[in-house]
């Protein structure tokens, strides 16, 4: 901005070295082999699919939608995120920490892993007419065919029930946002 150019270099100690009181480990070479193994061979499991271009990603799994509307899960699941085996029609894919979800032809959703939410996730199973929906550990969001919005989290502020002309819809823990059909946003 000044017309001056200056090198900026992260503020990252070198590996072995401290940051304060803090010693900063050497990653051994093994460590590193194994932890790449380990991210290629869940993206081989995925990539190796005939998938129709959209996938999702938790902490730990990696979620990816079939041409023929079944979902295939990879990675570390241990709360049954990759309990998919019997989806079917499904249309969109998502996923959050411990959990896989699945917008179904029909407009409702599916839901598999560790609910942490289970409100929210009872609120879901009820929604129908949907064609989107948005989902995080806490708040969940579903647009309707109608332009209208349903969404639910155990965050008292978060009221959406009356937005309406709405095309496409997102969230976080505490937010949920619709983009108008025109190109107006809403928030809460």
């Amino acid at each position: 901005c000044g017309g001056g150019k200056e090198e900026i270099k992260p503020n990252v100690p070198d590996v072995g070295g401290t940051v304060g009181d803090v010693e900063v480990p050497v990653e051994t070479p093994e460590e590193t082999v194994k932890e790449t193994e380990e991210v290629s061979g869940v993206l081989e499991l995925v990539a190796g699919q005939d998938l129709q271009g959209m996938v999702a990603c938790g902490d730990d799994h990696i979620v990816g939608l079939r041409k023929d509307g079944t979902v295939v899960v990879a990675g570390n699941c241990r709360y049954g995120e990759d309990n998919v085996g019997d989806w079917t029609d499904i249309v969109k894919v998502a996923a959050d920490d411990i959990c896989t979800y699945g917008l179904k032809k029909d407009g409702t959703i599916v839901v598999t892993g560790w609910l942490l939410c289970e409100d929210t996730i009872a609120d879901m199973l009820s929604w129908t007419g949907l064609v989107d929906f948005a989902v995080n550990e806490k708040t969940a969001v579903g647009l309707k065919k109608d332009g209208t919005v349903v969404c639910s989290s155990p965050i008292t502020a978060i009221k959406c029930g009356d937005w309406k002309d709405v095309v496409q819809v997102e969230t976080t823990d505490t937010t949920v946002i619709a983009l108008k059909s025109d190109g107006t946003v809403l928030y809460t």
